[in-house]
Formats: C-alpha cells, sequence, structure tokens
C-alpha cells in the first residue's frame, strides 16, 4: 500500500518516479505470491459492490478506473501507474481463500473465513481511498472525484455519517431516509422477482413435484410448455416493462426522501455533487484502468 508515502504533492519528478517504481516493484511480489491471472479473474467479478467496495454506488476506486473519469480529473500517465498498483494491492486475496483445504471446512468455518476476508478487504479499501484521495490526487482533483463518486450514490449517500453532517441532517430525518430507501428496495425485489416468476423458476417445478410422482410427467409437460423461452419481441417487451416500472419505484423513492430535506439541504446537496457528469453506461466485459 501506499501509507508509507508520507508526501506526495510538491515533490520533484526524480521522487515521484522513485515512489512509482517503488508501488510497481511492491505490487509485482503481490502478484507473484498470489498468482496473477487465476486471482483477477476472481476479482473482476467482485468489482462494483462486492468485498472491499461501495455497495449502492460504485466507490472512487472502481471509478477512477473509467477512461472517461480520468479525462474528466485529467489524470496524468504517472498517476494512472501508481493509481494502478494501488487498486491492485487493494483488492482481496481469494488465492488465498480458497486454497489448501477451504472446501474441506464446515459451513460456518468457510462463513467465518468469508467474513474475517470481507472485513480486511473493507479495510485495505479504505486505506486506498484515503491513499488515492490524500496523496496521489491535487486538491482539484480529489474535489471532483468527490463529486463524482456523490453523483453516482445519489440519495444513498444521504445516509453516510460524513455526507449527513455536511447537510446537517438530523437522526429522526437519517432514520426517515433509510426506512424509504429499505421499502425501495423491497419493491424493487419483489419486481425483479416477478419478472423471474413470468419466465418460470425452479421454485414453481418444486412445488409441482412435490405433489407426488404419479402427476411428476404431467407436471414436467405442462413446465416445459409455461417454462418455454419467449419471443425476442416478448422479451424487449418485458423487460422494457421492468424499466419503466424500477424508474417508476426510484421516482417514488426519491420524491419521498426528498420530502424529508429542507429547501436548504436540498440546495447544499446539489452543491456537493457539483456539475453533472455523464458517466457512460457499461457494456458487458469491458474494464477500466
Amino acid at each position: 500500500m501506499l501509507r508509507s508515502i508520507t508526501k506526495l504533492r510538491g515533490l520533484t519528478t526524480l521522487v515521484a518516479v522513485s515512489l512509482l517504481a517503488a508501488s510497481v516493484a511492491e505490487a509485482q511480489q503481490q502478484k507473484r505470491q498470489r498468482g496473477q491471472r487465476g486471482q483477477q479473474r476472481g476479482q473482476s467479478r467482485q468489482r462494483g459492490g462486492g468485498f472491499g467496495g461501495q455497495r449502492g454506488g460504485a466507490g472512487a476506486l472502481q471509478l477512477i478506473g473509467r477512461e472517461e473519469v480520468r479525462k474528466e480529473l485529467k489524470i496524468t500517465e504517472e498517476q494512472q501507474g501508481i493509481i494502478r498498483e494501488l487498486q491492485t494491492s487493494s483488492r482481496p486475496n481469494f488465492r488465498e481463500l480458497f486454497g489448501e483445504g477451504f472446501r474441506d471446512l464446515s459451513r460456518e468455518d468457510r462463513e467465518k473465513k468469508l467474513a474475517e476476508l470481507r472485513t480486511s478487504s473493507e479495510k485495505k479499501s479504505k486505506e486506498a481511498e484515503a491513499d488515492l484521495y490524500g496523496l496521489i490526487l491535487d486538491e482539484g482533483q480529489a474535489s471532483r472525484l468527490k463529486q463524482i463518486v456523490l453523483q453516482q450514490k445519489g440519495n444513498r449517500a444521504l445516509t453516510e455519517p460524513a455526507t449527513a453532517k455536511a447537510l446537517g441532517l438530523s437522526s429522526a430525518q437519517v432514520t426517515k431516509i433509510k426506512t424509504a430507501t429499505a421499502a425501495g428496495q423491497k419493491k424493487q425485489q419483489e419486481l425483479t422477482a416477478g419478472l423471474r416468476g413470468a419466465f418460470g423458476g425452479r421454485g414453481q417445478r418444486g412445488k409441482k413435484d412435490a405433489k407426488g410422482a404419479k402427476s411428476k410427467s404431467k407436471s414436467k409437460s405442462k413446465d416445459k410448455k409455461d417454462t418455454k423461452r419467449p419471443s425476442r419481441e416478448e422479451l424487449t417487451k418485458r423487460f422494457a416493462d421492468l424499466r419503466t416500472k424500477g424508474e417508476a419505484i426510484r421516482a417514488e423513492t426519491d420524491k419521498t426522501i426528498a420530502a424529508v430535506l429542507t429547501a436548504a439541504q436540498k440546495t447544499k446537496f446539489e452543491e456537493l455533487k457539483g456539475p453533472k457528469f455523464e458517466l457512460a453506461r457499461r457494456t458487458r466485459g469491458t474494464r477500466g484502468g
């Protein structure tokens, strides 16, 4: 990690290059110990909300991996190299976790191991984020990145201590916001579950099979008919409907949360988010960095 670096701003180019070289060497050593490819594939599945990540919105380390964000912040090649190694060193060690004997552990012990990894990963992520803001980025870059992070989190950021304090939210307001957010999430989950049900799920087949061996063949025959894959047009229509309903739920949740804030708090929140930044929707399989 870069915690050992005491200062970055104001250093000469020679010192900065030395720090970069040291960071690269350290990260390479860590990679050799962990095994590069196998771990990176496992880690890529955890980005954007898994171990050590931000739930409900990408964090600073994830966002700065996006090319458009680096361009907005005017990140130099030198900074980009240090950031890349910082991201690598802050990722969870899945190779170590799933190494010798993990499969032989009891379910309770496996869950304990996962909990330990989650805790250590969250700690690493927080330290890495502090280094990113305090040591690598200049004041202007750090300020703008915080704004972009806040924009991505949206109203979810209102329940975070730092944002709540900046806006002067009372504990009662925070509780109301959490309640509204939880209600919105529940509706979204029910909506998604309903869509899965429309395609036919295991739960439905399981219930039918439980009726008895005599009706098993009939159930299977009926299930085949019921779970027949919809046409492309039907799929498009269903997903469009899901998107529309999901947006309506979000709008309703946002309206409920907005009613909790005072006019001054709303204004302050918009100021904290800064100028709007459009983050392109990512296509599947693309990776930043």
